[in-house]
């Protein structure tokens, strides 16, 4: 049997295991879900969250959640419920004698207890798996940054030591983004170079908080000669610098805003030597 599930809308928590061959579909989410009347299935279970259906079925279980039935919808066999609560509309085909309740033994109470948790914890986990692939991409970014770029890496050793001349060259920096920006934008051909400018400035940006972490990375990691040596103090210089922006104080904030700043305008004066 064909079965059509595109109608079904799930948020950020949510959960859905689908079966062609039965028909079955077991389903949850925070955000309503709906069955269409195109779509078909024989059994569904609805495990929390509210769902529409418009279709006929055969069986409908509810664990936990609300089940509605709308107008043409319809059971050809039962609607049992095992929490929860349904509803039914004028015109849909539910039939009081299809309906039972029964208690959840054990082990689905068990069950239903571990998707609670589970459910809680999906966003979560979602957050954390997003954290830990965005520091790794911004590792891999810096390892060939530096790699392609070794004078640059040299030349974050001085953030600090010459940070009077990293902020005053973030300082004019920030000045000059919205001058060049504005000349870009009144000229016909600036207007075609607009997007390379933002991506250069992005580039910059990224270049500067890798300047910052390398740093950072080389007054925590011994000064100890391995080719891995300086992979792993740009990896530690990444996560602490993150975990300062994560401590969310005023503190933390303004050393996070600091460090970018230095780096940002250590990144801005290698560009210029570079170019001279």
């Amino acid at each position: 049997m064909s079965i059509n599930a595109h109608a079904l809308v799930t948020g950020e928590s949510s959960l859905k295991f689908e079966n062609n061959s039965t028909g079955r579909i077991i389903l949850g989410s925070d955000s309503p879900m709906v069955i269409e009347p195109k779509d078909q299935y024989k059994k569904v279970i609805l495990l929390w969250g509210s769902l529409d259906i418009h279709s006929t079925v055969e069986e409908v279980i509810v664990v936990s959640g609300r089940v509605q039935f709308k107008k043409g919808s319809k059971i050809t066999k039962s609607l049992t419920l095992m929490g929860g609560s349904y509803e039914v509309e004028s015109g849909a085909d539910v039939k009081v004698e299809q309906i039972a309740f029964q208690k959840p033994g054990i082990l689905l109470q068990s069950a239903k207890t571990a998707l609670e948790k589970a459910r809680n914890s999906i966003g979560t986990i979602a957050k954390i798996i997003g954290i830990i692939l965005g520091l790794f991409f911004l590792w891999i970014i810096g390892l060939f940054v530096f790699f392609f770029f070794p004078s640059f890496s040299k030349s974050s050793s001085v953030l600090f030591s010459q940070g009077l001349k990293n902020c005053l060259a973030a300082f004019l920096g920030f000045l000059a983004i919205p001058i060049l920006s504005v000349l870009l934008v009144i000229s016909i051909i600036g207007i075609l170079l607009l997007p390379f400018w933002f991506f250069f400035l992005l580039l910059t940006f990224v270049f500067g908080y890798l300047s910052a972490a390398l740093w950072v990375g080389s007054r925590v990691v011994p000064n100890f000669k391995r080719y891995w040596a300086g992979a792993l103090r740009l990896f530690v210089g990444i996560l602490l610098l993150q975990i300062i922006w994560w401590t969310d104080t005023y503190l933390g904030d303004c050393l996070f805003i600091l460090f970018c700043v230095l780096g940002w305008g250590n990144t801005l004066r290698y560009l210029r030597r570079s170019l001279r």
